[in-house]
């Protein structure tokens, strides 16, 4: 904590020697157009150090210079990176026009998986909203599936049970998969910092 007599020294130094990182940019254009304003306020005193890096899937600058991975230096110099980036990725969207049908229809997803696919034990089931996500939990658990749920509503403590529950069936250096198909269903909140990795 700065003392009141030492706030201009710093306020001085973030505004000319400083990186800001603002993660997940498009949730927050109004405070990103103001720091790129901040950033071309020209200052004859210093000398200028104020670069501002913008993290987001869906970037809004078409020309902005975009982080990427080098096949010879990134990808052929780490076996692992290079075997996740490599590996299949199948998508298929389903549309679902009503909200409510939503566990309903992961529902039926998560039949043919375990009909089709019966080596994928680790699934992952993340939705928009709090009541989605509790809806599509009491479904598949009342189906009878391994289900946890762990949304952003949930008290700290709780939390913090859940993800210890979910451990062994989300870390990605798990040396072996769950015995029985294990389904976690959350909202956005399980992307916070987290490092999991489901079969589907």
């Amino acid at each position: 904590m700065a003392s009141k007599r030492m706030r201009p020294i710093y306020a001085g130094l973030a505004g000319n020697d400083c990186l800001v990182i603002l993660d997940e940019v498009h949730l927050s254009l109004p405070f990103a157009h103001t720091l790129a304003h901040l950033a071309k306020i020209e200052s004859s005193h210093m000398p200028r150090r104020f670069e501002v890096v913008e993290m987001s899937a869906t970037p809004s600058d078409a020309d902005a210079e975009r982080f990427g991975l080098d096949r010879v230096t990134d990808l052929d110099g780490c076996e692992e990176l290079s075997r996740r980036v490599g590996v299949a990725k199948p998508a298929e969207l389903v549309l679902v026009t009503n909200e409510k049908a939503i566990p309903g229809k992961v529902l039926d997803i998560l039949r043919l998986i375990r009909d089709k696919a019966a080596a994928m034990k680790s699934i992952g089931v993340v939705v928009n909203r709090v009541a989605t996500a509790r809806d599509t939990y009491h479904t598949l658990r009342d189906a009878g599936y391994d289900t946890a749920l762990v949304t952003g509503r949930m008290r700290p403590l709780d939390k913090v049970d859940a993800l210890d529950r979910i451990n062994h069936i989300v870390d990605p250096d798990r040396k072996e998969a769950p015995d029985t198909l294990s389904v976690v269903v959350a909202t956005q909140a399980i992307e916070v910092g987290a490092d999991f990795s489901f079969d589907a």
